[in-house]
């Protein structure tokens, strides 16, 4: 059997420790989405997932998103201030009516 070399990247690690870390790596599904060439991507996909980081697998949203401004300008956000609008012109006619 060779003598291990001390200089080794993986020197310091007991082999058994690689070699199962290695296992639960070739373990992991793959990504399902077909390459340019046609042929299968072979990167691991995303926890929970069916697509790699590559393929769309891991989306970031909201605030992690690097174009996330602010949401002032939201769908959820205009219809509440349309609301408030709304309550605000009603108040404004009802004080009209009131001093008359």
């Amino acid at each position: 059997m060779p003598a291990r070399d001390p200089m080794h990247p993986d020197a310091s690690r007991p082999v058994a420790a690689r070699d199962r870390a290695l296992a639960l790596a070739r373990q992991a599904p793959r990504c399902y989405a077909r390459t340019r060439r046609g042929t299968l991507c072979q990167a691991p996909a995303c926890v929970g997932r069916r697509r790699c980081r590559m393929h769309g697998g891991h989306s970031l949203q909201g605030a992690a998103h690097p174009r996330y401004q602010h949401g002032h300008a939201t769908n959820a956000v205009r219809a509440e201030r349309g609301g408030i609008v709304a309550l605000l012109r009603a108040c404004k006619g009802t004080l009209a009516e009131l001093r008359r």
